[in-house]
């Protein structure tokens, strides 16, 4: 279950079985969709992170982003 933290409202839904393997996919989509300045990545960092920084923004940092749109906290807790 999501856990209790100050964050926006989630954005995505998890499917009843997640994978792993997809999770980590859609980070790595969403941190290449972030790098090219894609309009929707931009907006979901922007919502998620609170100080993103283009030139830093690494994977780990997208998978926190990632967490966070699905109601957790963390790419851990998630």
């Amino acid at each position: 279950m999501p856990g209790t933290f100050r964050y926006p409202t989630p954005t995505r839904v998890l499917p009843p079985q997640p994978s792993l393997e997809q999770l980590r996919k859609q980070a790595k989509d969403l941190l290449e969709d972030y790098r090219r300045d894609q309009p929707a990545a931009v907006a979901e960092v922007q919502r998620f992170e609170r100080t993103p920084d283009p030139a830093s923004f690494a994977l780990h940092d997208a998978q926190r982003v990632l967490a966070r749109a699905y109601g957790y906290e963390s790419w851990t807790k998630l």
